[in-house]
């Protein structure tokens, strides 16, 4: 029986910012607005305590059937450059991993209806779509990750929708803003995705998992990075010039990290030493989401 310390491995315990981050964001900034437009509304705190736990089982999931599907496609193999995976590894079956990825689906689905029920369809749709693509992913006859779909998966799912959706649940709008945090903290999120990607691009290409990286090389897959480094801290700008300068500044203070982020990887090649980097780029994700839901509770 696999131990504890394997399933938090094949958790993948360092990405799990991307399914944090959305929702403590979109609190701290419902509650300013809240606040800001003297709205007749309390924060129900039950709805982004459910949400989370929804949204860790959903990626805890996707990362599961990843683990799996990826070692019975080849793409974890001898020649990885990576962290080490359960099922190439021989830590946990890829059947045992499969299985648990549907029991955590299962799980999201039975916290998630009460979701729907203060939130109504939109949310039922958000809901569904989660579930699908958290397979859709990696599995099935058109897997996103082996087409290129990745990265713009994550930055909807991890930046628009867990934004958009957290916001209309606890308000039932949506204003501009939170479309501008979810597109800060969607790119952020895409980082992740797209050094694993320039790490692996010539593993992946030999298998056939054509990401963005595989597709069109290291040039491309830099300029991606910068352009997903620039949008969030160009956006802080934007936050400051529109009347919500605490956010906006705070940060923005995270720039020299954005800049050091940005250089590592115009000057790395594909190698194990960009593991270290995507665990920074999973800090600096963390830290501006936070210095964000600072900005916006120093500002109510």
């Amino acid at each position: 029986m696999a131990s504890l310390k394997n399933w938090i491995l094949a958790a993948r315990p360092k990405t799990l910012t991307a399914a944090v981050v959305p929702i403590f964001v979109s609190v701290c900034f419902v509650s300013y607005w809240i606040k800001k437009n003297n709205l007749p509304l309390t924060v129900e705190y039950w709805i982004p305590i459910i949400a989370l736990l929804c949204s860790l089982m959903i990626q805890i999931a996707t990362n599961f059937y990843n683990d799996a599907i990826d070692f019975k496609n080849g793409a974890d193999n001898d020649k990885r450059l990576g962290p080490t995976r359960a099922s190439h590894s021989g830590l946990i079956s890829p059947e045992l991993l499969m299985q648990t990825g549907h029991f955590c689906l299962f799980l999201a689905l039975i916290m998630g209806s009460l979701l729907v029920v203060q939130g109504g369809l939109p949310i039922l749709a958000v809901g569904v779509f989660s579930l699908f693509f958290s397979y859709a992913y990696t599995g099935g006859p058109y897997p996103l990750a082996y087409k290129g779909w990745g990265d713009f998966f994550v930055l909807l799912f991890f930046g628009w929708i867990a934004v958009a959706g957290m916001v209309h649940l606890m308000i039932g709008a949506v204003p501009f803003e939170a479309w501008v945090l979810g597109t800060q903290i969607g790119c952020l999120s895409t980082t992740l995705i797209a050094i694993n990607n320039y790490r692996d691009q010539i593993t992946d290409r030999d298998v056939g998992k054509m990401t963005l990286a595989a597709r069109f090389g290291k040039t491309f897959s830099r300029v991606e990075f910068l352009f997903l480094i620039l949008v969030p801290y160009g956006l802080s700008v934007w936050l400051m010039l529109s009347g919500h300068s605490k956010p906006g500044l705070y940060s923005i203070l995270l720039a020299p990290v954005g800049v050091f982020l940005v250089f590592k990887m115009m000057t790395s090649l594909p190698s194990p030493e960009l593991n270290k980097l995507l665990a920074l780029a999973a800090l600096h994700h963390l830290l501006f989401g936070f210095m964000l839901a600072v900005g916006f509770l120093f500002s109510m």
